[in-house]
C-alpha cells in the first residue's frame, strides 16, 4: 500500500511539474501546490483560467506524457544555474542545488519525488477551479488518481442512469423533464 500511495504522489507531483511550466509559458504563475491521496491543487497568480486555456493546457500535457520523456535530478552549484532554464531559483546559501528536469520541457528546483519517465504519469485531466485570495486554485488528477477519479464519476453516473431508466447521453435530457414535471406541479 505504501508503494502504492508513493507512486500515486510521484505522478501527481510529476504533472505538477509539467502544468506549472506550461501555464508558466502563459505567464501565469504558480503559487502553491498541495496534493491529496485523491488530488492535487495548484494555486496560480491568476483571478481567472479560461476554458479553452485549460484544454490548450491539459493536451499539451498529454503530448509531453506520450512523449515519455526522462525525469532527471541533477546537483548544481549555484554558480553554475545560468546554464539551465530554471523556473524559479530559490535563495539558498551554499551546497549544491537540487534540480528536477523533465527532457526539454521543464527544469525546476525540487526535493520531491517523481517518475522516471512522464509515460508514467499516465491520464491527467483538470478536474475543477475555485477562487481563492483573488486567485484561481486548480485541482486535477494524474495516474492512478484519474483511473479512481473517473471510476467514481462511471459508477455515479450508471446509478443515475438506472433510477432514470434512460442511458447515458439521456440524463440532462431526463433530470429538465423532471424539473419541468415538479415545476408544472
Amino acid at each position: 500500500e505504501f508503494r502504492r500511495v508513493l507512486f500515486r504522489s510521484r505522478q501527481l507531483h510529476s504533472a505538477q511539474h509539467i502544468l506549472s511550466r506550461l501555464l508558466d509559458d502563459r505567464d501565469i504563475r504558480t503559487l502553491s501546490f498541495h496534493m491529496t491521496e485523491k488530488e492535487a491543487s495548484i494555486e496560480v497568480e491568476a483571478t481567472a483560467v479560461s476554458g479553452s486555456v485549460l484544454t490548450e493546457i491539459e493536451d499539451a500535457i498529454e503530448q509531453a506524457i506520450w512523449r515519455c520523456l526522462p525525469v532527471e535530478t541533477l546537483f548544481v552549484d549555484r554558480a553554475d544555474i545560468a546554464a539551465y532554464d530554471v523556473r524559479k531559483v530559490p535563495e539558498v546559501a551554499g551546497g549544491p542545488l537540487r534540480l528536477v528536469r523533465i527532457g526539454d520541457l521543464d527544469t525546476n528546483p525540487c526535493g520531491g519525488t517523481h517518475v522516471a519517465s512522464t509515460g508514467e504519469i499516465g491520464a491527467f485531466a483538470i478536474i475543477r477551479s475555485d477562487k481563492v485570495r483573488g486567485n484561481t486554485r486548480l485541482y486535477f488528477v494524474a495516474g492512478r488518481t484519474a483511473t479512481a477519479y473517473y471510476r467514481q464519476n462511471d459508477a455515479v453516473l450508471r446509478e443515475i442512469e438506472q433510477q432514470l431508466t434512460c442511458g447515458l447521453g439521456d440524463i440532462s435530457a431526463s433530470i429538465a423533464r423532471l424539473q419541468q414535471r415538479d415545476h408544472d406541479a
